[in-house]
């Protein structure tokens, strides 16, 4: 039974899918909601040197903790995702990507939060010393369109939030592309399962 089947019922006798199929929306939503938050829960405690509140940084790896478990919980009920825990080693010399797969939906995720936090840095900064508006390159001066954190602020907005977490939320709870789906929201381990199953069925074929 393949990822795909187990999240869209095709299985009846499998136990959890419904389950699993809420675990799986919950999880990426939290993990949007909780990234959406990071301006409100640390913003007052950034300030105009570019640090990161070592707070901001257990908060992210609480989620990103949490999602990776849940993640694990849903493979663990397919035939292949069992199969792969249960052989992780014998798949470290012939699928290597695949056994990382769970470092990259952590990398993936924190490319989100180092998204987020540059851009509140770059808004205290703006508020301190004045905002950003060029760049020399050997004594060339290059004016921006706008500020910098505004440039910033617009790419995440439309980058990070409106083409990846909009798409991947709604393919996600509409079970469609579901391949897609677990790319936009980083379910880097159900991708790599994906991956093994169509392999094995070029192999039987």
């Amino acid at each position: 039974m393949t990822i795909a089947e187990f999240l869209n019922g095709q299985d009846r006798a499998a136990l959890h899918w419904e389950g699993a199929h809420l675990v799986l929306v919950m999880s990426a939503g939290t993990f949007w909601i909780a990234m959406l938050s990071l301006p409100v829960l640390f913003g007052q405690k950034i300030t105009r040197s570019p640090n990161v509140p070592l707070s901001s940084l257990m908060f992210f790896m609480l989620t990103s903790v949490t999602c990776v478990a849940l993640e694990l919980w849903v493979v663990i009920h397919t035939r292949q995702g069992l199969y792969f825990l249960q052989n992780a080693w014998e798949f470290i010399c012939t699928k290597p990507m695949a056994v990382l797969a769970v470092l990259l939906s952590v990398v993936g995720r924190y490319d989100t939060f180092a998204d987020i936090i540059f851009t509140i840095i770059l808004f205290k900064d703006a508020e301190h010393n004045g905002p950003i508006t060029w760049f020399s390159i050997k004594d060339h001066k290059f004016w921006l369109p706008m500020p910098l954190h505004m440039i910033s602020f617009y790419a995440v907005l439309i980058g990070v939030f409106i083409c990846q977490a909009l798409p991947g939320m709604i393919l996600l709870i509409s079970k469609k592309y579901l391949p897609m789906a677990f790319k936009f929201n980083e379910f880097q381990l159900l991708l790599a399962m994906t991956e093994l199953e169509l392999d094995e069925t070029n192999i039987n074929q």
